[in-house]
């Protein structure tokens, strides 16, 4: 087999491919293309004789207009939320039926809004004061123990743990801090 145009393998006409790929697609890209396309990138122009000088983007508001507040849907969403809420009933009418009837996508939409997924539910856990690291202890092996009786979920209790040894750190960081200003003190009174 003769190619016409070069031998490489990347050459369409190789293959008898010429006319499957666009003309674009096997030619290098201008750098000078490239280099005017990175000029006028953004709102400023590099070719202005005013560097401070900015292009305005789109149609400017009438003096005395400030534009749609914040927080305020645009034009498509107060479309779309008309459109939801005068077929509402049907809509949910038709999923429900459509889940009754065995449909999978339906029946897992209709669960996830009648049953939303658990969150995390509030621990009332009694846990003794904690001013020292013994104490940290203390109230570790009572979350152990609280986890063990079935008071608390494994998970739970793992989170509750992980809190009591972040609170541990800071006690102990606090402690360090303390012992090495004292040091740094008597460090102090000692030199003349």
């Amino acid at each position: 087999m003769t190619a016409s145009r070069g031998t490489g393998h990347n050459d369409p006409s190789v293959f008898g491919l010429r006319n499957f790929f666009p003309a674009h697609a096997t030619r290098r890209p201008n750098p000078r293309r490239t280099a005017i396309s990175l000029k006028t990138i953004g709102t400023k122009h590099m070719s202005d004789t005013n560097t401070n000088a900015v292009v305005p983007r789109g149609k400017p508001f009438e003096k005395g207009n400030p534009g749609r507040r914040p927080g305020q849907p645009n034009k498509r969403t107060q479309f779309l939320n008309a459109i939801g809420q005068a077929n509402a009933i049907g809509i949910i009418s038709k999923t429900v039926e459509c889940a009754k009837q065995g449909k999978p996508w339906a029946v897992q939409l209709v669960l996830e809004r009648l049953y939303p997924p658990m969150r995390s539910r509030l621990v009332q856990f009694p846990l003794p004061p904690l001013n020292s690291l013994a104490d940290i202890q203390d109230a570790i092996a009572a979350v152990l123990q609280g986890v063990a009786a079935g008071q608390l979920t494994i998970e739970e209790g793992d989170q509750l743990a992980n809190i009591l040894e972040r609170h541990g750190k800071a006690i102990n960081d606090a402690e360090i801090e303390a012992r090495l200003k004292r040091l740094e003190d008597a460090e102090l009174k000692r030199l003349p």
